[in-house]
């Protein structure tokens, strides 16, 4: 955990002293809600014993699992992550999430109560709401001195400082108070409007493809060395496919990347990268004012989850998990198959649509994108197998279920090629990638990690003539589908990045992602 990587450096010595001084209080404050703690569970009536108890298991078990899984606390993003994940992805990933060495200490606390109370030793209602509330002020105070100072020492190690057993109770608290506002401000948040309507009708489908847990370095069309997209391999050697090989993502976990993703956000230092992602015109505003069709097909969820509230005004047709099984009794690893194949009969019967596709994809756990009996790598993640701390094992069922749902997607979505093609252009990249124990962390994504950021930037289409030495990202994929549409130059009031129709290898630079938590932003250089 580094609470401190997100505020300006201290530059002063009257700065470094506070920040120290500050510490050295939160660390006295902690270690006495710690003796406080302690206190009043062991001589507690036993009601009171079972609701510290839970509320110890919660807070610990849900931050340590944080820990385990990204080497930090929960933040107010995470919630949002948390309650706009599907349930199938909340069941699959729960048990990873949890740290079951917890489980100890809160058996030596059980066995001290057992061992130590006494009848004339209870305490009762006042001293248990007592040291709810001290954790409560503790929590306000907390986080609200961290962004009064606004300090931060990129060479104290603030896990060593603050990590102790108590600091997941008010940092607990505080996500959910931070969340609370979140939700709030993304309500009440308006786009700005563009200010320019075309006249024109469009004359071409733009489709853009954002599939779920992809990593740019695990296709085959990338220099992958096991076959999992032979059928994107053909595509290349016929010349309608163009790939830029590994790109940089906007940020490791689907909220984030997503909510940057479709407003163009180029990550620099000096960008208000939050305000950018809740108020910058969206993929959509553009398609509207250049009169094309929306259409936002999700197959993971029936709810809205990215982006905000006043998005819905420009998606002309959202297209969920509901309308797609309303009428059909399909298993989730095939539900992408018919987004493709209503994406197809929609290019091949009319022009003018552009369509925005965040597929199902490959969210870990693995072994429950794909059936059993289509395994093509060995061994795999066991049915009753819930947190695989085995890499290869993780690599080969990552790797089955690549195999077992690109190509058969893009061939269902694409149908006769030459007619699909004759005026469609498919964009096709992932949220973010994947981690698989390579640096001996658990985490599969959300974490800090490059390869948790990296994903592929595909062009799919007839006589489109690209440079595909240029180092492509996220932010690269907004403006290019500017010039897809035609959208004027002249009308464009915010500068973007270059697009991939026009970028070669002179115009490199070094790309950036962000932490998943946009409220508080870190930026990571991809290309270090």
């Amino acid at each position: 955990m580094n609470l401190y990587n997100n505020w300006p450096g201290i530059d002063s010595p009257i700065k470094s002293f506070i920040f120290h001084l500050f510490h050295l209080i939160n660390f006295l404050f902690e270690f006495g809600l710690y003796v406080i703690f302690v206190y009043v569970s062991l001589r507690s009536k036993y009601i009171y014993k079972i609701l510290l108890l839970l509320f110890l298991l919660f807070c610990v078990s849900v931050e340590y699992g944080y820990i385990t899984f990204y080497d930090r606390f929960s933040t107010a993003s995470d919630v949002d992550i948390a309650i706009k994940a599907t349930g199938e992805q909340r069941s699959e990933i729960i048990f990873g999430y949890l740290n079951f060495y917890i489980l100890l200490i809160l058996l030596g606390f059980i066995v001290a109560q057992i061992y130590l109370c006494k009848k004339n030793n209870f305490l009762g209602l006042k001293s248990f709401l007592l040291l709810i509330f001290l954790y409560f002020a503790h929590a306000t105070f907390i986080y609200s001195a961290y962004k009064v100072f606004s300090l931060k020492n990129p060479s104290v190690n603030a896990r060593n400082i603050n990590e102790n057993l108590f600091m997941p109770l008010p940092v607990g608290l505080n996500t959910v108070i931070n969340s609370y506002f979140s939700y709030i401000i993304r309500e009440k948040t308006v786009r700005i409007p563009l200010g320019y309507q075309s006249e024109l009708k469009p004359k071409n489908n733009i489709i853009v493809v954002v599939d779920e847990s992809l990593r740019g370095d695990h296709l085959s069309i990338n220099g992958y060395n096991r076959p999992t997209t032979p059928f994107l391999e053909f595509l290349k050697s016929t010349n309608i496919l163009q790939s830029f090989g590994n790109c940089a993502s906007g940020s490791t976990a689907s909220l984030a990347s997503n909510n940057l993703l479709i407003v163009g956000e180029n990550i620099s230092e000096n960008s208000d990268i939050l305000k950018h992602s809740l108020t910058r015109p969206t993929l959509f505003q553009y398609a509207k004012a250049m009169n094309y069709k929306t259409y936002f097909f999700d197959p993971q969820k029936d709810d809205e989850w990215a982006g905000i509230s006043d998005d819905m005004k420009y998606i002309d047709h959202r297209v969920a998990t509901k309308g797609l099984i309303l009428d059909s009794n399909i298993p989730g690893y095939d539900i992408d198959f018919k987004v493709a194949k209503a994406v197809n009969k929609i290019i091949n019967t009319s022009t003018g649509n552009f369509i925005y596709i965040f597929k199902r994809g490959f969210h870990y756990n693995y072994k429950g994108n794909y059936p059993e009996n289509a395994g093509k790598w060995s061994p795999i993640i066991a049915i009753d197998e819930k947190d695989s701390k085995d890499g290869n094992k993780l690599v080969n069922t990552y790797d089955n279920s690549l195999h077992y749902n690109i190509d058969p997607f893009f061939k269902l979505l694409l149908g006769d090629v030459s007619k699909s093609l004759l005026n469609t252009t498919i964009l096709y990249t992932g949220d973010h990638g994947e981690a698989f124990l390579e640096d001996g962390k658990s985490a599969k994504h959300g974490g800090v990690s490059k390869l948790e950021a990296t994903v592929p930037i595909i062009l799919i289409g007839e006589k489109i003539k690209i440079d595909t030495n240029y180092k492509a990202s996220h932010a690269n994929i907004l403006p290019t589908v500017l010039d897809m549409m035609k959208y004027p130059v002249s009308e464009r009031k915010i500068t973007y990045s270059i697009s991939l129709l026009k970028a070669t290898g002179k115009d490199n630079l070094i790309r950036k992602y962000v932490l998943p938590d946009l409220d508080h932003v870190k930026i990571i250089d991809f290309d270090k």
